[in-house]
């Protein structure tokens, strides 16, 4: 990653004034601004980070390990926490506009004494905490972006990030000088940035948090020297059980999130899903594609847990960010006491001169590591069978072994077990309200589980079993554990014919290790399916 600041300025970043500049080995160029009206008889200057996509790395000049220490290890508190991430790809940098700055001299300006700004520095990182002065112009209850906290925190550092010996990413420390620190990470992966974000408590006091982004993109579209009118399309996915991967295109406009005349409306478009199934409702992606640049911005969430994405402007550019859902959407706050941090969700983000499929292979890229940890066997994409539609939730161990004859000719690799292997052989039992005990019936496999499964490894198949841990139903045992279950306001919260286990619970971590995991292994079980 190469560091320079004899960057001239593009017309995006006039008036303000290239800081340094940084190529990473994915070729993702990052450039640093500052504002010189900052500069000047304030107590606070504003830098911003500028990210732009290159195809060739840029060699590091003579100077850069001093001005590593010069600009990236700023005086404390010399800077507010306004860093702002635009991006755009570098092959397109001749076609950036110049933006206006003000709004003055448009024609529907009622009051040109008083007309707002046309575009702001947005912030890097959005935060609130309870107690917080939100923000106004209605935008209470639709966003907690844009609240007051993130006045607070000034630039400590900023610091080169290495990995074997390589320039990988950017570390920006940020604090509000009472001991309150936020920690903004960017890495290099792939086709795309990994951004995550951390906050650090040092202060004496508990506080407890509402919204902390993992990630902010700002400035878009950079592209258009307006409001880009009837340009940014927003792509997102849709999903429902039996039914996901619908992909869904709104114009800004049919999201009502054109900008207001007035400047300073907080308009947001937010989005995501509430509980532990992290696709439900929406995909943790989305993209947002400029049609006149052939432009697509994307990000991506890695987020087992509640999870939402924004789409806001408050002036000419767009804001689009993400992670955990703030208080008002999941439901959520987060307690951190003195000495504790809390980190957001990693997050990606990419931009690319092209379709949204390639914006979307560029978020996907950071799959194929983990990808590559997979089990040897599962390179030769081996087919697995279930028996879920043979036995509807009723297996036995005779038919089982009927279908591991057939399967054994055909080329299958793993035979699945799937619900029921569990329930009585009783007149009112039903697979879903048995889950919980994890006990093998007796009568389904009168020889044990683990004949069952040796059986099937004779036949050149792998056994596999469903479960499904952490819940217990109406017909379990398990059910009246209710010491051990989760509890909302102080009663067990029950699901029509489900409750859930206290996954926090050191009985439950014992209960489970038993029940699950000693059983795969006595049984001599190789795959387990957990849906």
């Amino acid at each position: 990653m190469s560091d320079s600041n004899s960057v001239p300025n593009s017309k995006f970043d006039s008036p303000l004034q290239t800081l340094s500049k940084h190529t990473f080995p994915n070729g993702i160029t990052a450039h640093y601004f500052i504002s010189p009206s900052r500069t000047v008889g304030l107590h606070r200057r504003v830098l911003f980070l500028l990210l732009s996509f290159s195809p060739i790395l840029s060699s590091v000049p003579d100077h850069a390990t001093q001005l590593e220490r010069n600009i990236l290890h700023p005086t404390p508190h010399a800077c507010s926490v306004l860093l702002t991430l635009p991006i755009y790809p570098t092959t397109l940098q001749d076609q950036l506009a110049s933006r206006r700055y003000t709004v003055a001299n448009e024609s529907w300006v009622r009051n040109k004494a008083t007309a707002k700004p046309a575009i702001v520095v947005e912030p890097l990182v959005h935060v609130k905490f309870v107690g917080d002065v939100q923000a106004g112009q209605f935008g209470g209850g639709r966003t907690e972006m844009w609240g007051v906290a993130n006045e607070e925190f000034k630039l400590d550092e900023q610091q080169v990030v290495k990995e074997d010996g390589e320039e990988m990413g950017v570390l920006t420390t940020l604090s509000d000088g009472g001991g309150l620190g936020i920690e903004h990470t960017l890495t290099a992966d792939k086709g795309a940035l990994k951004s995550s974000t951390r906050l650090i408590n040092q202060s004496k006091h508990v506080v407890k948090l509402e919204l902390l982004t993992s990630f902010a993109l700002s400035g878009i579209t950079p592209f258009a020297s307006d409001d880009a009118p009837n340009r940014l399309r927003i792509h997102r996915f849709r999903a429902s059980w039996a039914a996901e991967g619908r992909m869904v295109t709104d114009s800004v406009e049919n999201l009502h999130l054109e900008r207001a005349y007035a400047g300073n409306i907080k308009l947001s478009e937010r989005f995501g899903q509430v509980g532990s199934m992290p696709v439900r409702g929406w995909f943790p992606t989305a993209l947002v594609e400029d049609t006149v640049a052939n432009v697509v911005w994307g990000a991506r969430l890695a987020c087992p847990t509640s999870w939402q994405l924004e789409i806001g402007r408050r002036y000419d550019d767009v804001v689009f960010s993400g992670g955990y859902a703030d208080r008002e959407f999941g439901h959520w706050t987060k307690t951190i006491a003195p000495g504790e941090s809390f980190k957001g969700c990693d997050s990606w983000i990419t931009c690319v001169a092209g379709s949204v499929d390639e914006a979307c292979e560029r978020l996907l890229s950071v799959d194929v590591s983990e990808v590559e940890k997979q089990p040897a066997i599962e390179k030769e994409l081996p087919i697995i069978y279930n028996d879920y539609c043979a036995s509807w939730g009723s297996p036995i161990a005779e038919s089982i072994m009927k279908s591991a004859d057939v399967l054994a000719m055909l080329g299958v690799k793993y035979l699945v077990i799937d619900a029921g292997w569990y329930m009585p052989m009783t007149k009112d039992a039903h697979w879903a309200k048995s889950i919980g005990d994890w006990i093998p019936d007796p009568c389904r496999f009168p020889n044990g589980l683990k004949a069952t499964a040796d059986a099937i490894r004779a036949k050149g198949l792998i056994p596999g079993l469903w479960m499904e841990p952490e819940h217990v139903s109406v017909q379990s045992p398990s059910y009246n554990e209710t010491s051990h279950l989760l509890h909302r306001d102080g009663k067990v919260l029950t699901l029509e014919l489900r409750r859930a286990w206290d996954l926090h619970d050191a009985w439950v971590k014992s209960y489970l290790k038993e029940k699950i995991i000693n059983l795969a292994k006595e049984a001599g079980i190789g795959y387990l399916k957990l849906d």
